[in-house]
């Protein structure tokens, strides 16, 4: 085979691989490829999310095992991560409304699914991201606030971050 001919048959082939990849759902961005990153996986709300190692650090599972928190070494970036029962019956929408006066901020991204809600914006200098499924009768979450000005080093590993999260 002459080398022009392997070099395209090589180039089809990355591309095809890559393709495959990124329809997956398995591509991380581009930013967050090189990372090492642990799994956390919580079997009373039977959830997992995966998190930067040495970037956000487990900080331990809460004492009734409803999640944790994961905090970068400047303690400037926490990750929340938690499940809990829905007593109250609340719907989607409901909590959604909850979150969005919880946070006190200016929600600047919303998305709304029949299982699952996804917000963002902006708070006193900080970033923050929340998703939240509603699985049968149980929420499970994800908070991440993070410094503005780090905005290019949390944004993609947010991303990988909601990517991760699952609850199914």
């Amino acid at each position: 085979m002459n080398a022009k001919l392997t070099n395209f048959t090589g180039k089809i082939s990355l591309a095809v691989l890559a393709l495959v990849i990124s329809s997956s759902g398995l591509a991380l961005p581009a930013a967050s490829q090189n990372l090492a990153w642990g799994t956390y996986v919580n079997t009373r709300f039977q959830y997992s999310i995966k998190y930067p190692v040495g970037i956000l650090i487990p900080q331990g599972e809460s004492a009734n095992g409803d999640g944790q928190r994961f905090v970068s070494p400047d303690g400037q970036a926490v990750l929340t991560v938690w499940g809990a029962h829905n007593a109250l019956e609340q719907s989607l929408a409901e909590v959604f409304q909850e979150a969005v006066a919880g946070l006190g901020g200016q929600v600047t991204y919303q998305v709304m699914k029949p299982d699952w809600f996804a917000l963002s914006g902006h708070r006193q200098g900080n970033i923050f991201y929340q998703k939240t499924y509603l699985l049968g009768e149980v929420y499970k979450s994800f908070t991440l606030e993070y410094p503005a000005h780090q905005r290019h080093r949390f944004d993609p590993l947010t991303e990988a971050i909601s990517r991760s999260f699952t609850g199914r």
